[in-house]
């Protein structure tokens, strides 16, 4: 499938950072257009609670989430309109 978005568990803060970090450098060097819009959404406990509700807020129109949380998420939230899952 074409549209769902992606959640991806991590060991920690520090882990998603980077994550977050190398996954904006890779879709800034994406030529324009050449994929759909992706908003990368880290998860982890000490993130400010504002950041922490922009995962539960449904995407526009044409554009993905990938949040990026922490393996304590895994049995605690969920987040509607994720279909593909990653648990390292």
């Amino acid at each position: 499938p074409d549209d769902g978005d992606i959640l991806v568990f991590l060991t920690g803060q520090a882990e998603i950072e980077r994550a977050v970090k190398k996954l904006q450098d890779k879709l800034a060097e994406l030529e324009e257009g050449s994929c759909r819009d992706l908003m990368i959404l880290p998860l982890y406990a000490s993130l400010p609670p504002e950041q922490q509700a922009r995962v539960f807020q449904r995407p526009p129109p044409g554009c993905r989430r990938c949040v990026l949380a922490t393996n304590v998420a895994e049995t605690s939230i969920t987040v509607d309109g994720v279909d593909f899952v990653v648990d390292t």
